[in-house]
């Protein structure tokens, strides 16, 4: 079912040309990725589809949806505000299903009026009234809304105390991601996304995958994260030139598709300038003699060739080395027993070191202290026991989350050249231009500049700096996919060592030799990139979990299990957990079956004048809680059986 279909829509700012002739059609279950470089117009086109903006073109130009269309459409700064509580925020989506269930409770109030019940007429008409307000409920999922509140907001990384915060306590992170729960919850039939994963850290990111690999409607989402891309979408399409292209399947695979395209074209292309060449070279010779009439009827074959254009290479990239002056002794950072705290304990004590040449991603939940621990390393941030050390000859430079060591009332020139005062204005404008500053660009003042373009400035500084050790914290933000690509080219070239905060799973598995961990104030360390990490944690979850169902955890028995549970994920444990989703299976069948039963029973006109009418009217009420927790349960049983399975194979 065709949900979109555009043709020919065009965006022009006056005479600037973002796009034009993108023609595209979206259907019910398409999850797709919207890509290109940043000022590409990414933003613009999910503004068009929200019916936001209008669109440019000609008489042939049209976008159309289908009838009844529900859009849903999360803006990059959307946040939520006011004087609600974040509850609040989030039963205002289902303020019709929470008017339903107010005129449910008070006809149960009715019921059990004696002059209700003992008009049987009367009992009749507010009986049928409430089967069918009950059974409108219950196909709206009326049930489960309370727990699919409490799904997203945990989903999201919001926390029980939060829940009865008013808006305008939170932090501008924690509403921005109440806007995006608020999106989900609505289940737009066309969800537009942009940049939905800021703000989010890894394990709510992972969340959202799920959450949108399983989504019934159609999505449309810009993102930079090509692991999440990667995870989520089932189409690719990519603004560049101009023009959009769409592509079959996530991001990986349309990487590959583009890059054959692309060769394909240049071959034809060339297949083509060579006989234009022996063409040209035919006419040439026989134009005015013997075969002047052979060389008329390859004159007309040239003029069939055109003029073809050499197909168009990716846009311009910038040009990123980082290479340091000097070398560092081999022990670069020593932490000894530092410990942080605010209002409650954040970490420690912690005991580390960082060895020259290591690449280190610092990995963790929001709040769990990274950026003060970098910080702390720094020396801006004291701590409140132990001590941070540097080793001999470490030249460090430090890349701020924030962009706020920037001068704002400098150019851009100007910036660059307060970090290398020998520089001179020739050079300093040559080295901008490979950070993509060209042309009146570089005389922009910092202000006025956008998040990506604040990031290239501090890149170029980096760049200048020929530190030894470098501290990113979170250095993607902001940056498109193709400068993603060249900080990771130039940071896996880099012969420094590298202690890198980042959300970025795709960035961490390209640059990171080892991980650490940093979560409820333990500091743990993993060899490997974020793949490695990654697997760890899953090992970890599928042997506790299937602990804590099979065993004793307290016996040596149950240790000794979990240790080769860990190691060799015997079949013990898949046959435990398949037994448990056979046990959750006839559980769930038994609790419909008794669900039906009351159904039929409160049907029934003689129901009330039962005894136990309003035990049963409990008791139907309580199930579909208990049907949610078990189909919950089986859920989470048959996720870690399949994980197994595949890891298995």
């Amino acid at each position: 079912m065709s949900m979109v279909m555009a043709h020919k829509v065009a965006r022009y700012f006056g005479s600037f040309k973002l796009f034009d002739e993108v023609d595209f059609t979206i259907l019910q279950g398409d999850r797709v990725g919207l890509i290109g470089q940043n000022g590409s117009g990414k933003s613009t086109l999910l503004r068009i589809l929200a019916k936001q903006l209008d669109f440019d073109g000609d008489e042939e130009s049209h976008l159309s949806f289908a009838s009844d269309l529900r859009v849903g459409y999360l803006r990059q700064e959307d946040e939520l505000g006011g004087e609600l509580t974040l509850w609040q925020s989030m039963q205002e989506v289902f303020a019709d299903l929470i008017a339903m269930e107010y005129q449910l409770r008070e006809l149960e109030k009715q019921m059990s009026l004696p002059e209700v019940f003992q008009n049987s007429k009367t009992l009749e008409q507010i009986n049928d009234r409430y089967g069918r307000l009950s059974h409108e409920f219950e196909r709206r999922e009326g049930y489960q809304m309370e727990s699919r509140m409490r799904a997203v907001l945990y989903g999201l990384g919001f926390k029980n105390d939060q829940f009865e915060r008013q808006l305008h306590l939170l932090s501008g992170g924690e509403r921005m991601r109440g806007a995006l729960a608020r999106q989900l919850l609505a289940s737009p039939d066309l969800l537009l996304l942009d940049e939905p994963t800021n703000h989010l850290d890894i394990s709510a990111v992972e969340w959202l995958e799920e959450f949108l690999s399983g989504y019934k409607g159609a999505v449309i989402l810009v993102s930079h994260d090509r692991y999440f891309l990667d995870r989520v979408t089932t189409r690719i399409f990519e603004i560049e030139h101009n023009r959009l292209k769409t592509y079959p399947g996530n991001y990986s695979a349309a990487m590959v598709q583009k890059e054959m395209d692309l060769k394909r074209e240049m071959d034809l292309y060339l297949r083509t300038q060579e006989e234009r060449k022996h063409l040209q070279s035919f006419v040439d010779r026989f134009r005015y003699g013997t075969k002047a009439t052979l060389a008329q009827s390859r004159l007309k074959m040239l003029a069939r060739l055109g003029h073809d254009e050499a197909p168009r290479q990716t846009a311009a990239r910038m040009k990123l080395e980082l290479s340091p002056r000097y070398r560092s002794a081999n022990r670069v950072i020593s932490l000894h027993r530092v410990s942080k705290a605010y209002d409650k304990p954040l970490f420690g004590p912690l005991e580390m070191e960082v060895l020259r040449g290591e690449r280190i991603a610092l990995v963790g939940p929001n709040g769990a202290g990274k950026t003060t621990l970098l910080g702390v390393i720094t020396g801006e941030v004291a701590p409140d026991e132990g001590e941070c050390r540097w080793g001999v000859a470490v030249d460090w430079g430090f890349y701020r989350q924030g962009l706020d060591d920037l001068e704002e009332s400098n150019t851009v020139v100007e910036e660059i050249m307060s970090a290398a005062p020998e520089l001179n204005l020739a050079d300093a404008r040559s080295i901008l231009g490979r950070f993509l500053f060209r042309g009146e660009d570089v005389a922009k003042k910092v202000s006025m500049l956008s998040g990506g373009e604040r990031s290239r400035v501090m890149l170029a500084k980096l760049f200048l700096l020929g530190a030894n050790c470098l501290l990113l914290d979170e250095p993607t933000n902001h940056l498109d996919i193709p400068a993603r690509e060249v900080l990771e080219e130039a940071l896996q070239d880099f012969s420094g060592t590298l202690l890198v905060v980042s959300h970025d799973r795709y960035f961490v598995d390209k640059i990171a030799t080892k991980i650490w961990e940093l979560n409820e104030g333990r500091l743990r360390v993993f060899d490997g990139g974020w793949s490695a990490y990654h697997d760890a944690l899953q090992m970890e979850s599928i042997s506790l979990d299937a602990s804590r169902r099979i065993n004793n955890p307290g016996s040596a028995k149950s240790r000794h299990q979990i240790s080769s549970l860990a190691n060799t994920r015997d079949q013990k444990q898949k046959k435990a957990l398949y037994e448990e989703i056979l046990r959750l299976e006839k559980e769930l069948a038994d609790l419909e079956r008794e669900k039906l039963g009351l159904e039929l029973m409160m049907a029934d006109p003689g129901f009330s004048q039962r005894s136990d009418r309003n035990s049963c009217l409990l008791r139907y009420k309580e199930l579909p809680k208990l049907i949610e927790t078990c189909y919950t349960l089986w859920e989470d049983c048959s996720l870690q059986y399949i994980s197994m399975e595949k890891a298995a194979e």
